[in-house]
């Protein structure tokens, strides 16, 4: 009876380290898109880039994902990571910017928006 209690305990143990950690490999990303007056777009979708930076200005990307989102009211949701896994270490800042390609050319500059962490549990 002793030895099926202790092993029933590690493996619930070891079951409980395993879930716990696990941590999400993509971030969900929410937003509007609006004209140059500020008007949600009326479109029902479009297709984003979404890039990371490890600095505020300058440098290329360490990560980028295109993907097509439905939008309402201008409203959307993607989740980012999706088809481009996010293998980067959120050890420290990160800089990211939204760009849509069926308005902008590839010269436009892009305002990079400096990403906060948040706690995440379960």
């Amino acid at each position: 009876m002793k030895t099926c209690v202790l092993l029933t305990l590690a493996i619930l143990t070891l079951g409980t380290s395993a879930t716990m950690a696990e941590v999400p490999k993509t971030i969900s990303y929410q937003g509007v898109l609006a004209d140059g007056s500020g008007n949600p777009s009326t479109d029902t979708s479009a297709t984003l880039t979404f890039r990371i930076y490890s600095t505020g200005a300058g440098g290329t990307p360490i990560w980028e994902e295109t993907m097509p989102v439905l939008l309402s009211n201008g409203l959307f949701t993607a989740i980012l990571g999706s088809s481009t896994p996010l293998n980067l270490p959120f050890d420290q800042q990160y800089w990211g910017t939204l760009r849509r390609l069926e308005q902008f050319s590839s010269d436009r500059r892009e305002t990079r928006v400096i990403w906060h962490r948040s706690a995440y549990y379960v």
